[in-house]
């Protein structure tokens, strides 16, 4: 909101939050440009690739013009970032069932949520403004996180962390004890629209287990 007051051009990262809502407009809507990925483990996939969307007409020609090389009058730097057919129709397809998608995410959600609150930390359902897609549902938990993930796999349950490293680590620098507390004790746990209630009950038996045993 205070970018935006002052003027100053927003690029928004979307890539794992549409359908997402913010004092009532939809992610993707705030931004100059806003940027959406459609990889294989986001919320709409086509397998690899992705949308950029704006109301300027000036902008969108140049980003088409940049994602094709070939059959031009003029030579600068262009690339081969077209979509393929297919790859556009399953994104299409898809676009269509993003409500119900997001729908059963926010269901799963609030499943976690009630099951677990009373062994770890969770996220929290009610932002003010906000309505959440939980692309990921995050817990804090105690105890070694290699361990933990091991534990999980052996019983037939894929937990990992919500990202590889924190920048700071590829920088090798320090002081930021609040981003490290956090890496060193939060997993992502499955969760998906296509989850049954049978794996949902699966995935909760085995948290249980591990939670009741490190706290």
């Amino acid at each position: 909101d205070e970018i935006v007051s002052l003027g100053i051009p927003v690029i928004e990262d979307c890539a794992q939050a549409i359908g997402a809502v913010y004092k009532g407009r939809k992610v993707g809507s705030f931004g100059k440009l806003s940027c959406f990925s459609f990889y294989a483990t986001k919320v709409l996939s086509t397998g690899e690739g992705g949308m950029v969307v704006s109301d300027s007409k000036s902008l969108l020609n140049k980003i088409r013009d940049f994602r094709d090389y070939d059959n031009k009058k003029n030579y600068t730097v262009r690339y081969n970032y077209k979509m393929m057919d297919i790859q556009a129709a399953m994104g299409i397809t898809q676009l269509k069932k993003l409500n119900s998608f997001v729908l059963k995410r926010v269901n799963i959600a609030k499943r976690y949520s009630s099951e677990l609150q009373e062994f770890c930390n969770v996220p929290s359902l009610r932002y003010k403004g906000r309505e959440h897609i939980f692309f990921r549902f995050p817990i804090q938990i105690q105890g070694s996180i290699p361990k933990a993930l091991s534990f999980f796999s052996e019983r037939g349950v894929t937990c990992a962390r919500p990202i590889f490293k924190p920048i700071h680590k590829y920088l090798q620098i320090n002081g930021f004890p609040n981003t490290d507390t956090v890496w060193n004790n939060t997993i992502s746990i499955p969760i998906y629209p296509s989850l049954t209630d049978k794996e949902f009950c699966k995935v909760l038996d085995v948290l249980k287990l591990y939670l009741k045993r490190n706290t």
